[in-house]
C-alpha cells in the first residue's frame, strides 16, 4: 500500500539539506528519548537510540524462535508472493505505537517521482510520520519485530512464504536465470526506518508499485510489510487487481515490492466515515549470501590463518 522510493530509504538521503525546511519544526516537547536527526523534502526524520526507545512492545519474545502459535499466516488469494500474518501485535501495542505517533505529528505524505518527493494529494492525499531506530540489532523494538515476522518469510526472494500452497519457487523451470539471481538473497532483517500512516476521511493512496530500498550492494528490500493498527472503520481496504484485504487490527500483509516481478499494482482504498485508519509500514531486507567461490576463498583464508596461529 505504501511506498519507498527506488534505492532510497523513503525519501532521500538521511543527512538534513542544506536548504531550510520547507516544514517548520513542530512547537511541542518531543517524547523522551526521541530527537530529530534532520529533515528530508522538508519532512522531520524522528530518531530514538536503542536504550531510549519508548516502550511500544512487549520484549518476552525469544530472538531465537517465537512460539506464539496465534501467528498464522493465511496465502492472498490472486496476488501471488502476498500473504497475511494474524496477531503480529496485540491490541494495547497497536494503541501505544498510535499514540506515539499522534504525539510526534503528523503530516502530509509525499510522492516519489523523478524530481524527487512532491505533494501530490490527487494521487495520494493521507498523512504520515517517519520514525528511525538502530539498525546494529540494538532496537528492541526492531528486533522484538522481526522475531515474530521472520520465520514466515520466503527462504530467499525467489520463494513463496511457507503458507503458500502453489510450491516453492516464484517461477517456473523456463525462468532459471531469473531464479538464480533472485535465490541468491536471502531474509536478515528489517528495515530501520518506520512509517506511520493515518488516514482521514476520503484520504487515499491511488494505485501504484511500491519502490524498494537498497541499504548497500548487497542488502536491498524485496518485501512490503505493512502491520494494520486499528480496525472497524469504513473502506480503507488495501485493493488488489481481484482482491481486497480488509485491515484487522494487529494483522500484517507482506508481498514483492520494487525490481520483484511479483511486485502487485495496489491501492490504499478511500476511507469512508469519522474513523482514521492507522498503518504501520517498513520493509523486510534481504542480504546476498557469498557465492560459493567467495566463501571457499573466505574458508581458505580463515584456514590459513589458523595454520599460522599453531605453527612453531
Amino acid at each position: 500500500m505504501e511506498d519507498a522510493p527506488p534505492s532510497t530509504n523513503d525519501g532521500g538521503t538521511k543527512t538534513p539539506p542544506r536548504t531550510p525546511p520547507r516544514t517548520p519544526p513542530r512547537e511541542f516537547a518531543l517524547p523522551p528519548g526521541t530527537m530529530v536527526r534532520g529533515y528530508e523534502s522538508g519532512v522531520p526524520i524522528y530518531y530514538t537510540k536503542g536504550e531510549h526507545e519508548p516502550p511500544l512492545l512487549r520484549h518476552d519474545d525469544d530472538d531465537d524462535d517465537d512460539d506464539d502459535v496465534s501467528h498464522h499466516s493465511t496465502p492472498v488469494k490472486s496476488v501471488k508472493g502476498a500473504f497475511t500474518v494474524d496477531h503480529i501485535l496485540d491490541k494495547k501495542e497497536c494503541i501505544r505505537i498510535i499514540q506515539y505517533a499522534e504525539r510526534l505529528g503528523f503530516q502530509d505524505a509525499l510522492v516519489s517521482t523523478g524530481h524527487g518527493m512532491k505533494k501530490m494529494s490527487n494521487i495520494r492525499s493521507n498523512q504520515r510520520v517517519i520514525w528511525e531506530v538502530d539498525s546494529d540489532g540494538k532496537s528492541p523494538f526492531l528486533r522484538t519485530l522481526w522475531a515474530r515476522i521472520r520465520r514466515h518469510l520466503p527462504v530467499d526472494a525467489a520463494s513463496f512464504a511457507p503458507c503458500e500452497s502453489r510450491g516453492s519457487r516464484c517461477f517456473d523451470d523456463e525462468g532459471g536465470r531469473e531464479i538464480s539471481a533472485l535465490s541468491e538473497f536471502k531474509p536478515c532483517d528489517l528495515n530501520e526506518r518506520f512509517r506511520l500512516y493515518k488516514y482521514d476521511a476520503r484520504q487515499v493512496f491511488k494505485w501504484h508499485f511500491d519502490g524498494s530500498y537498497a541499504r548497500n550492494s548487497d542488502e536491498g528490500s524485496f518485501l512490503t510489510l505493512i502491520i494494520y493498527l486499528n480496525e472497524g472503520f469504513e473502506g480503507g481496504a488495501t485493493s488488489f487487481s481481484k482482491v481486497k484485504v480488509v485491515p484487522k487490527q494487529g494483522t500484517a500483509l507482506l508481498f514483492y515490492h520494487g525490481p520483484h516481478p511479483l511486485s502487485p499494482l495496489h491501492e490504499g482504498s478511500v476511507l469512508v466515515g469519522k474513523t482514521p485508519k492507522y498503518v504501520l509500514r517498513t520493509d523486510v531486507m534481504f542480504k546476498r549470501r557469498a557465492s560459493r567461490r567467495t566463501a571457499d576463498m573466505e574458508e581458505d583464508a580463515a584456514s590459513n590463518e589458523r595454520a599460522t596461529r599453531t605453527s612453531p
